[in-house]
C-alpha cells in the first residue's frame, strides 16, 4: 500500500506542492488556478508533466487545497481532473479551500481565527472541524 500524500496549496499565480513519502519531503512549484481564471484542462497538462505525475506509482493520496475552491461544482471538477491526472480513484482525493488548508495549520486545539493575507485576501473563524462567517470573496486587491 502507498502511504504517500501530495499535498498542493494552489494560489492563482503559483501552486505550492509538497510529496511526503516514508523518505522524507520532496518540494515543487507549477503554475497556479483558481476556478474563476478558467483553465482547468491548462493546468491539468501542466500537472501532467511534472515528474511526479510521470511517475503516478509515488503518489497514494492527493490533499489539493486551493483559492476559490468553495463552490461543489469547483470542487467536483478539480476532483474528477485530479482523479484523471493522478489515475486514481476518487476516496484517494481530497479536494478542499485555501481557506480550511491555513486554519489546519494554525489549529491548536481550540477555536480560532485564521486570515490569508494576499491578492486575494479572507478571515474566518475555526473550530478544529468547520470554517465559520467566512466572508464572500471581493475580488483581487491592487495598487
Amino acid at each position: 500500500m502507498n502511504r504517500s500524500v501530495l499535498i498542493a496549496d494552489c494560489g492563482g499565480t503559483r501552486a505550492d506542492w509538497a510529496l511526503v513519502t516514508e523518505d522524507g519531503i520532496s518540494y515543487f512549484s507549477t503554475t497556479g488556478f483558481t476556478p474563476s481564471s478558467g483553465g482547468l484542462s491548462t493546468f491539468s497538462n501542466v500537472l501532467r508533466r511534472t515528474p511526479i505525475v510521470r511517475s503516478t506509482s509515488s503518489v497514494g493520496r492527493v490533499q489539493y487545497y486551493g483559492a476559490g475552491m468553495v463552490r461543489n461544482e469547483d470542487i467536483r471538477k478539480m476532483r474528477d481532473m485530479l482523479v484523471d491526472v493522478f489515475q486514481t480513484q476518487q476516496d484517494n482525493i481530497e479536494v478542499e479551500s485555501d481557506m480550511l488548508a491555513a486554519a489546519r495549520s494554525v489549529y491548536e486545539g481550540k477555536e480560532c481565527l485564521v486570515a490569508i493575507l494576499g491578492t486575494g485576501s479572507n478571515i474566518c473563524r475555526f473550530d478544529g472541524i468547520k470554517l465559520y462567517a467566512r466572508k464572500p470573496f471581493t475580488g483581487f486587491c491592487s495598487r
